[in-house]
């Protein structure tokens, strides 16, 4: 077994519904590896900005392994809500050296629907919602 036979069997998201400050919990098993490779996720957001969670190291002996990454939601204000896609990608080293390869790689679409921010109406963020006066109909 090697790099010939490596792959990417199953990803699964804790929660696919999060809000900024939330953790994204992403979990991959991967297969038919023996040696040592590098795993890496990026998610794009709906204007197609990418955001790289740091790269992780495995090391596999066995026929099946699984990996978590984690990545907190920013809290900014250029932030964007929407649909998240995502790629995870092994390489035979880590993807910020020179001239990693890429064994394998899986895309997802819509990995996740993250909310910059969440009202529950109790307790309303000013800074996001206007307040009018009260009317009533007719």
């Amino acid at each position: 077994m090697g790099k010939d036979t490596l792959r990417i069997k199953e990803i699964t998201v804790d929660n696919p519904f999060l809000k900024s400050g939330d953790t994204l919990l992403l979990k991959v098993v991967i297969t038919n590896g023996d040696g040592t490779y590098w795993m890496g996720l990026s998610l794009r957001d709906p204007l197609g900005r990418w955001f790289d969670v740091p790269s992780q190291e495995i090391t596999l002996s066995s026929q099946e392994q699984t990996m978590t990454f984690k990545w907190r939601v920013p809290n900014s204000t250029d932030f964007v809500s929407g649909d998240f896609s995502a790629r995870v990608a092994i390489w035979d080293r880590a993807p910020e050296e020179p001239d990693p390869v890429r064994i394998e790689y899986v895309d997802l679409e819509k990995v996740a629907t993250i909310f910059r921010h969440i009202d529950d109406f109790d307790h309303l963020d000013y800074r996001v919602w206007r307040v009018i006066e009260k009317r009533t109909p007719g």
